[in-house]
């Protein structure tokens, strides 16, 4: 088994915002969604062989700190830079040295918590 996807909303005015931090600041690719779906505001990207999905909703609810997305990064550093030269602030958490694993966190500008890991 393996994760296939994590589906998180924000408000309908947020989409450029969505895509400029989660494309252009961390590299993650937009694609298509699902026809069945192309009805619905949704904005989905890929992340490996792993989806995120995220749907334009102005109901949305800001999750508690522990829900986060978790993106393991073969190359880390410049997806940092970009993100502190955009003006977000990086916090660095303890690494899991156990498991071979360095460990970020940067919040979207919605409010998410987004860990960046990286192997040691």
């Amino acid at each position: 088994m393996r994760l296939h996807h994590v589906f998180h909303t924000v408000p309908v005015k947020g989409a450029p915002l969505l895509r400029h931090f989660y494309s252009e600041l961390l590299g993650l690719s937009e694609i298509q969604r699902a026809e069945v779906l192309t009805d619905l505001p949704l904005i989905w990207f890929q992340v490996g062989e792993d989806h995120l999905h995220f749907r334009l909703d102005d109901e949305w609810e800001r999750g508690r700190r522990d829900h986060h997305i978790a993106i393991l990064f073969d190359d880390l550093p410049p997806v940092l830079q970009r993100l502190q030269d955009d003006g977000y602030e990086i916090n660095e958490l303890p690494s899991f040295q156990d498991y071979g694993y360095k460990r970020f966190y940067v919040y979207d500008p919605f409010g998410r918590q987004v860990e960046m890991i990286t192997n040691l």
